[in-house]
């Protein structure tokens, strides 16, 4: 017959055991019923919130003619992490050798904007809008776009990188508003 000690060591030993066995196990189930918030874009190399600067091309490859340059960006859902375009912008040198940055997006009602070396302007591939090398409107009056080309802010680091604050605005409004 057992005795009253032995009995009390293998309740302790149950109770202890199933403890250790069932608080990994909620905590595992847990995690998994619950994942990670979205975040939406941030740098190519480093995960960012919208808004931020991310590094769009090198100061070699950018020149006095607009040319189009897509934004690579991680994007986070969940457990899932990805590396892709999120859109695009002209950049070009400026006379005094500053890089100017624009969404290729057209403000009337988002179709893409392309530049005309021929013509030397930036036009809307939808409507009849066009735009000058500045992004200001041609014939402002006559437009279709509400307002100029959107203007990104732009840095250059030491290493000669260029960096671009994306952001994507609402269409088809006189103001630059910014989407969350």
């Amino acid at each position: 017959m057992p005795s009253p000690s032995n009995d009390r060591r293998g309740f302790l030993a149950i109770v202890l055991g199933g403890i250790a066995l069932v608080i990994p196990a909620a905590a595992s189930l847990l995690a998994f019923l619950k994942p990670r918030p979205r975040r939406e874009q941030g740098s190519g190399q480093a995960e960012e919130q919208s808004g931020q600067f991310i590094r769009v091309a090198s100061w070699d490859e950018v020149g006095a003619t607009p040319k189009a340059f897509p934004v690579i960006s991680a994007r986070v859902d969940a457990w899932t992490r990805s590396i892709e375009p999120v859109g695009a912008v002209y950049l070009s040198r400026t006379g005094n050798g500053d890089v100017s940055a624009w969404n290729v997006k057209c403000p009337h009602e988002g179709c893409p904007v392309r530049f005309d070396e021929g013509k030397g302007q930036f036009s809307c591939t939808c409507h009849t809008a066009q735009f000058k090398l500045d992004g200001s409107r041609i014939d402002a009056e006559k437009s279709q776009s509400p307002r100029d080309m959107d203007q990104l802010a732009v840095k250059v680091d030491p290493e000669r990188q260029v960096w671009v604050e994306y952001k994507e605005f609402s269409t088809g409004t006189p103001e630059k508003v910014a989407k969350t």
